[in-house]
């Protein structure tokens, strides 16, 4: 799967070697994810810890081949077992098998068990797996406070098993996350999205347990970045489900209201803000991408933006201008919010075409007040020169970037057309001046190349808002086929639409996709409509003043 953007950009790609492995499903009988585990004490039992490791199975490469399995396989814990044998490690965390045990007496059926977990790497090598996810991820996101739970990590880590649903969720997906950074940095990805998928599957074997602990903010931690993990897949459908339970569980935690306990010293009431709010902005941003609701309403929270001092984005990478990530992407996520309710709404569906045109004005005059605070085009301060394989400054920029070209094109669909008129007796098409979307777009749709090598995970995330700003630029051209830059902008999208072909026309690995298939068809489309009219034009020697 590594190879698709290999095939689509060949030019700007170095080919590299075949790691993928067949795969071949279990039986969905073992697959039994187990009900009403309760947090075990610190001092339970401690895990084997072997000089073997069991063989159990192992995992696809990729997280994104989560999309190959997910839905509705993995979050039912199904398992894929590929051709590659687990590394050796003597410190290996084997976790046990664990039963709860009033299964029987609480069930009509046989007693349920967790279904074969993926081993935990040593303490070692754990430890750096979480100094990576907390100086790629963490820094800007901010969902953990770094030093409890690093603390956390050097009382229960030796001791984690699913019994400790909360605590065993977080390990996991933070060495998920840990695995996903490592990967982006190297050409050879196979092993670390192999690893990192295996831990998801561990944290999501205990779903079922964290959506019932209603006052632990480590369970919404865990649910926060399982959300993370599963939103870049093909199938991100699942990711809705779970935001909406994570944000309820804040909710019940009182997350969105001020914090008015005593009890809390200022830095945990800064966590629970800057947790609120990082479950916020994903609420927005998947309930734009998929069109359904969000689940937190603005006129019921009163709790304050993040106010300890958060890492700018930028600082680290040359060229980059100092951007609050955290706060900027608070904002931007309010204005998702506005786009869905104001634009996408059952009540937004009702209104008359110009009370619509008059709305999308307003949301795309605040956009680009958002946007003139954010120096997000940042290819203009380097030159033009971007490095690959990316930073991570260079990374969250970048989706930074097209999360608001996402936005700016799903408002500008509905503003009012450009006046145009064509002159009297005269063959010449006369062309208003382009729409900021279409400006934008053109030029952001030249960064699609430098997308992180063999990290599919990034496309999926991102195929939303590249598809959005292909449908502009192809639309602009079908409104204006005479235009000199139509040809070019035609020729600017074709690599996206070969990359949709390659995502839709992939059975094995993208058979659950039906999202690309959908984009490719429609896509196409429009392109073979646009490039149809663009050469009839040029045929016809019409110009463009």
């Amino acid at each position: 799967m590594e190879h698709l953007l290999a095939k689509t950009f060949a030019e700007h790609r170095s080919s590299e070697p075949n790691h993928r492995a067949e795969i071949a499903p279990t039986s969905t009988s073992e697959n039994l994810v187990p009900q009403g585990f309760s947090r075990a004490p610190v001092s339970s039992p401690s895990p084997r810890i072997g000089s073997e490791v069991l063989k159990q199975p192992t995992y696809n490469s990729g997280i994104t081949r989560i999309a190959h399995s997910h839905s509705p396989q993995l979050l039912s814990g199904d398992r894929v077992q590929v051709g590659i044998d687990m590394p050796k490690d003597n410190d290996s965390i084997i976790p046990m098998s664990i039963t709860h045990p009033h299964d029987q007496a609480l069930s009509r059926g046989p007693r349920s068990s967790f279904p074969t977990l993926h081993p935990l790497p040593s303490k070692s090598v754990a430890l750096e797996l979480i100094m990576d996810m907390f100086s790629n991820f963490n820094k800007y996101f901010h969902v953990f406070d770094e030093r409890e739970f690093l603390q956390q990590f050097e009382e229960w880590y030796l001791d984690s098993n699913p019994g400790q649903p909360d605590w065993w969720a977080s390990i996991n997906a933070v060495l998920a996350l840990g695995h996903r950074f490592r990967a982006m940095r190297t050409l050879t990805t196979a092993y670390d999205n192999k690893q990192s998928c295996g831990y998801i599957h561990n944290a999501i074997a205990v779903i079922s347990e964290l959506s019932l602990m209603q006052q632990s903010l480590l369970a919404i931690q865990a649910l926060l970045c399982i959300v993370l993990i599963i939103q870049a897949t093909p199938n991100p459908h699942p990711a809705s489900i779970l935001i909406a339970t994570t944000m309820r569980l804040a909710q019940s935690m009182g997350l969105h209201r001020k914090c008015q306990d005593p009890t809390l010293t200022e830095t945990k009431i800064e966590q629970r803000r800057r947790v609120f709010w990082a479950v916020y902005f994903l609420d927005r941003d998947i309930s734009l991408r998929i069109g359904q609701a969000y689940s937190q309403d603005d006129d019921d929270m009163d709790v304050e933006l993040p106010s300890g001092v958060v890492p700018s984005l930028g600082p680290g990478e040359p060229g980059f201008c100092p951007v609050d990530f955290f706060n900027t992407r608070i904002g931007l996520a309010v204005l998702q919010g506005q786009i869905y309710k104001l634009l996408y709404s059952v009540r937004a569906s009702q209104q008359s075409r110009s009370q619509t045109e008059a709305v999308a004005l307003q949301l795309n005059t605040a956009l680009l007040y958002w946007k003139s605070s954010v120096p997000i085009d940042f290819e203009d301060t380097l030159g033009g020169v971007i490095s690959v394989p990316l930073s991570p400054e260079a990374l969250h920029m970048l989706i930074l970037r097209f999360t608001y070209l996402h936005c700016l094109a799903l408002v500008d669909r509905h503003l009012p057309p450009p006046e145009h008129f064509m002159a009297e007796h005269s063959p010449h098409l006369i062309v208003p001046s382009e729409s900021t979307c279409v400006v934008q777009s053109r030029k952001a749709f030249r960064l699609l190349q430098i997308a992180p090598q063999g990290d599919y995970a990034c496309v999926w995330l991102l195929l939303q808002p590249w598809y959005a700003i292909s449908t502009v630029l192809l639309r602009n051209v079908l409104r204006y086929p005479a235009s000199p830059q139509a040809l070019s902008d035609i020729l600017l999208v074709n690599p996206f639409l070969q990359l949709l072909k390659n995502l839709a026309g992939d059975e094995r690995q993208c058979s659950r996709s039906e999202e690309a298939k959908r984009m490719y068809r429609e896509g196409q489309d429009l392109s073979d409509q646009a490039t149809a009219l663009a050469e009839r034009a040029l045929q016809m020697g019409f110009s463009v003043c």
